[in-house]
Order: C-alpha cells, then sequence, then structure tokens
C-alpha cells in the first residue's frame, strides 16, 4: 500500500482513492497500458476556464453552415432588442460563441465515444487473437483495428501539436509527451 499527503496528520491510502482500473492493450508494442482512475476528494469549486476558439473548426462545413445560418437570425433579434450597433455585435459574437461551445463539446464527446469504440475493437481482436490460433481473417481484423487506431491517435497528436502551439515539430517525429508536457 502507498501512503499519501504526508504533510498532514490524515494519512490516505491510495487504495481508498482508486475508482476504476483497467488494462488496456496498447499500439505499437506487445505491454499493456494501465488505467487508473482516482476520485477527486476535494470540494472546489472551478470556474467555466478560458475557452479559445478553435480555429479548426471552419475547415467543418456543418459548423460554418450553422453559423452562417445563424447570423441572420440573431442580427434580427438583436436589432429588435438592442438599438445601438455595438450592442448588437457583441450580442452576434456572444450568440456564435455559445453555439461554437455547444457544437465543440458535442464534438469533444463524439471523438470520446468513437475513441472507446475503436478501443474495444481493439481490445476486442487482440483478446480474440490470443483465446485462438491466429487464422487470415482474425490477423486482417487485428490489423484493421490496430491502423484505424493509430490515425485516430495522429489526429489526436496534430492537435495536441496546434495547442502546444509547437513550431518546430518534424514530420515522421512523434515526441508526444513533449507536447502533452506544453499543453
Amino acid at each position: 500500500m502507498f501512503w499519501l499527503d504526508f504533510s498532514c496528520k490524515n494519512y490516505l491510502i491510495i487504495y481508498d482513492l482508486v475508482k476504476t482500473t483497467a488494462i488496456i492493450p496498447f499500439i505499437k508494442t506487445d505491454h499493456a497500458a494501465i488505467s487508473l482512475e482516482l476520485v477527486n476528494n476535494s470540494n472546489e469549486i472551478k470556474g467555466p476556464g478560458l475557452w479559445k476558439m478553435n480555429c479548426s473548426l471552419l475547415d467543418h462545413r456543418d459548423y460554418v453552415n450553422d453559423i452562417l445560418e445563424k447570423i441572420p437570425i440573431c442580427l434580427s433579434e438583436g436589432r429588435k432588442e438592442l438599438s445601438d450597433s455595438r450592442s448588437i455585435w457583441d450580442w452576434l459574437k456572444y450568440n456564435i460563441r455559445a453555439h461554437t461551445i455547444l457544437h465543440s463539446k458535442r464534438r469533444a464527446q463524439e471523438r470520446k465515444e468513437r475513441e472507446q469504440n475503436l478501443q474495444e475493437v481493439y481490445a476486442k481482436a487482440k483478446f480474440n487473437s490470443k483465446q485462438t490460433l491466429m487464422t487470415k481473417m482474425l490477423i486482417i481484423i487485428l490489423n484493421s483495428a490496430k491502423e484505424t487506431l493509430e490515425l485516430f491517435y495522429e489526429e489526436k497528436v496534430k492537435g495536441i501539436i496546434i495547442h502546444a502551439r509547437a513550431h518546430w515539430h518534424e514530420h515522421g517525429e512523434k515526441s508526444t509527451k513533449y507536447f502533452f508536457n506544453l499543453e
């Protein structure tokens, strides 16, 4: 057992903080990753934090079309309620920001679900490959699941590189730990 919080008299066993554990098959290696989720016992109330626009949303046609449809509606609402053009402009920016935040949260949830599904497919294929003899079909399924997961993680790393504002990333060099620490 490990002990935490040596500065206080209230010693806590790490076992008491564990919410879930899992062993996850990991791509690019024959080792498995261990996932450990801890319970947060602090009762701190956190604010919404700082929001920054993800400019990659502008590459998605569905988001751009939604905004283009929303602009005339927000302008007409603003003109009904407000008389000052600066207030109308702020009203428009507020509505676009609110819509963008909701859209981003929805996309993040979809990405999270997709990642979980891809991990489950890969874990199932890895498990099946260990349980039975490797047939051509199992090999194809395993390799396909692995490639799909690798592509997903490459896209995720591109986002991390952009968030870290790293200007010196070279193609082929995968220093993801470095970029995670920058972010």
